[in-house]
């Protein structure tokens, strides 16, 4: 399980496939990653460093598989829009066009 102070801020490459994908996840609290779960849904949390959280996270992972996986898929349209090469380019272009313009001399 992902370490919570690195991953408080920080993404894992493994938990965006799995959302670009809409497979459920189990991510630990407190982290960037159930920041996604809990506005999305898709995914349970457990405490990290407490192996019996973890444990009862993926058993109710497992117990609620289907509705997970339901809550997964139908957020993972909605995360492959934004995080796609066509949205960054459009971003882009959005912050470049609002830069201010350079003064003539």
């Amino acid at each position: 399980p992902y370490l919570q102070g690195p991953y408080r801020a920080q993404t894992s490459g493994v938990y965006c496939e799995a959302a670009a994908l809409g497979i459920p996840v189990v991510v630990p609290e407190g982290t960037w990653m159930a920041a996604q779960v809990a506005a999305n849904g898709g995914g349970v949390l457990f405490q990290p460093g407490d192996a019996e959280s973890l444990a009862d996270a993926c058993i109710a992972a497992v117990r609620d598989h289907e509705r997970l996986r339901a809550e997964a898929l139908e957020a993972s349209a909605a995360w492959r829009a934004f995080h796609s090469a066509e949205n960054f380019v459009r971003v882009l272009e959005e912050q470049i066009a609002a830069l201010p313009k350079a003064e003539a001399a």
